[in-house]
């Protein structure tokens, strides 16, 4: 399997990294479908956290996608996500911004993660 559904030409997804995490397609599948529902949850809370000021809830849950992300994401994503969830212990102030160029590349995945599951 190769990473698939690239938005622009830059896959988010990396299927040969999940299945070799998972183990078979049916258990990537099976953590492909939580993500889904994680992503569409979480990505409108974090953004609504942040233009709040609550930077705690929004750390929280970026750092819970920190931990799924390197299970199905490719290694930009990853590095993305992990700078993103750092800001959001250690600078505050710029985590929104930051937040929000990371935005797109989360909608990619959730997209690209939807079209295989089709």
């Amino acid at each position: 399997m190769e990473t698939v559904g690239a938005t622009n030409g830059v896959p988010r997804l990396d299927l040969s990294r999940g299945l070799d995490m998972m183990g078979s397609e049916a258990e990537l599948r099976n953590i492909l479908v939580t993500v889904v529902t994680s992503l569409a949850t979480d990505l409108p809370t974090i953004d609504k956290a942040l233009k709040n000021g609550d930077v705690a809830t929004a750390n929280r849950l970026l750092h819970a996608m920190k931990g799924y992300m390197p299970i199905i994401g490719s290694e930009a994503l990853i590095a993305q996500v992990v700078a993103v969830e750092h800001l959001s212990k250690t600078a505050a102030a710029d985590v929104l911004r930051a937040y929000q160029q990371l935005v797109p590349e989360l909608q990619g995945l959730l997209t690209e993660i939807q079209n295989f599951l089709a």
